[in-house]
Formats: structure tokens, C-alpha cells, sequence
């Protein structure tokens, strides 16, 4: 058997409540049981589900507050670790909502299926493509989440992370990213899916210390500009201090299209 399946079967899956906001719209009882299948995909547990019946979502919780303190009970009777929004939320309601359910970590449909996909991605090609399409997705949801991403540690989704493959990493990984982005420049009327991923070895000061291309571009000028934007970026202190010794080395992928923005 494969390394991923024994880990799997070893590790119980991660218990999950699904949260729903029925507008008339579609079936909202067969649109569950396929979140909830999901939720089984990515080794998740539906423990429970809560959902309210109404026209308009409520501003900033897009449920009301008497469904989510039900479903802040409901996750704490159970356990569960993670609760699984029903369709698509901004950054603000995803910190609303967490905050609500006593700092329980929150994803959207949109966030669970990038990382089933990220999960079972097979080559180097597929890994970096859904990894920087789940980036992609949460990177406007950073500001709102962080908040709450703040509080989680542990989980089902890797080291140091929640049920989602978020948690803190990401919010961390955002801000590099965005602090990285003005210092780099690269020029070229072609191939504009180059993509490179570039280890960082950073103290807690935020002094970057060490810079490798572990999975090159295949254009050594491609990844030369990507390694030179951190150290660059260092030197001019603006490179973000690590929030803690767990994440003074980083992989930060290279692509293009998404950090230049054509």
C-alpha cells in the first residue's frame, strides 16, 4: 500500500460540521450530502449539519446568530474541528463566522475542493498547479481569516496546519508573497507559464539566510529573478519576520502569470 493510504487509515479523519443557508434556490438537502462527500474525500468527518431557511443572508455571518451559537454547541458536543461553509464566503465572513463559533477554523466548498484536488495531485506539474490555484483563492481571503487562522494549530491538513491546509502557514506565506512581488522583475514575450519553486531559510528577525531553487523553471534567468526578488527583498527589511521557528523555511512558488498579474 501507498505511504498516503497508511497514513490515512492510521489517522481518524477529521470531524467537521457543515453549515448551509437555504435561499429556495436549489436543493439544499442533495447539495449537503455532496459536501458531506466531499468532506469524506479529503478525509473529513460530517459530524453534523445546520442550516437556515431564509431570503437574504445575514451582513457579515450570512447566518444568524441564534443558528451559529446552534452550531457552536453542536461542534463543541461533538468535537468537531472545522466547520464547512456551504457555497463561497469573503475573508471578513469566514472571521465572522469563526469568531462566532468560539475560534473554530472555517472553510468554504470552494477552499475544500482545491484541496482535495491539491492532495491528490501526481506530478510536479499538478502539485504546483492546484497548490498556487488554492493560493490563488485564498490569498484576497487572507486579511479576513487571519484573525482566526491565528488561533489553530494541529488538524488533519499537514504540519502546523488545520483540517483545510491552511491555518497560519498561510497567512504567513501571503505576506512574503505580497512582500516579494515589487521586487521582482522578469521580461519575457513568451512561455509566461514558467514556474519555479524557491526554498527560503529566514531567522526570526526576518533575515533571509539562505535561497535554493529546488524545482527550476527550466529558464535559468526565470529562477535567477525569482531568487534574486528575497534577497532583494532582505535587504531592504521588508522581508516579514517568521511567527515562529516553525516556519523559518519556506517553498514559495514562482508563477508568472499569477505574481506579475499578466
Amino acid at each position: 500500500m501507498s505511504e498516503l493510504y497508511d497514513i490515512l487509515v492510521e489517522t481518524p479523519p477529521t470531524k467537521v460540521i457543515l453549515l448551509a443557508l437555504d435561499q429556495g434556490l436549489w436543493d439544499c438537502e442533495r447539495s449537503l450530502a455532496e459536501l458531506s462527500a466531499l468532506c469524506e474525500a479529503n478525509h473529513m468527518e460530517a459530524v453534523a449539519e445546520v442550516t437556515q431557511k431564509r431570503q437574504t443572508p445575514e451582513t457579515g455571518i450570512v447566518l444568524g446568530s441564534g443558528k451559529l451559537e446552534e452550531a457552536h454547541l453542536a461542534a463543541e458536543e461533538l468535537g468537531a474541528q472545522c466547520a464547512v461553509f456551504d457555497g463561497e464566503l469573503t475573508g471578513s465572513q469566514i472571521r465572522n463566522i469563526s469568531t462566532a463559533l468560539g475560534g473554530l477554523e472555517v472553510i468554504d466548498r470552494t477552499m475544500l475542493i482545491l484541496e482535495i484536488f491539491r492532495s491528490r495531485a501526481v506530478t510536479n506539474e499538478g502539485k504546483l498547479q492546484t497548490e498556487l490555484a488554492l493560493l490563488r483563492y485564498r490569498l484576497p481571503r487572507l486579511q479576513g481569516m487571519g484573525e482566526s487562522l491565528s488561533r489553530q494549530g494541529g488538524g488533519g491538513g499537514g504540519e502546523g496546519d488545520g483540517p483545510g491546509g491552511g491555518g497560519l502557514n498561510d497567512v504567513y506565506l501571503g505576506q512574503v508573497m505580497l512582500a516579494v512581488r515589487p521586487n521582482w522583475s522578469f521580461t519575457s514575450a513568451t512561455r509566461l507559464n514558467l514556474v519555479c519553486v524557491v526554498r527560503v531559510k529566514v531567522n526570526l528577525q526576518g533575515e533571509v539566510e539562505k535561497v535554493d531553487v529546488t524545482q527550476s523553471s527550466g529558464n535559468a534567468q526565470y529562477d535567477s529573478s525569482a531568487a534574486n526578488a528575497i534577497w532583494r527583498t532582505s535587504r531592504a527589511g521588508a522581508f516579514p519576520p517568521p511567527p515562529s521557528e516553525q516556519y523559518t523555511e519556506l517553498d514559495l512558488v514562482f508563477t508568472l502569470n499569477e505574481l506579475m498579474g499578466r
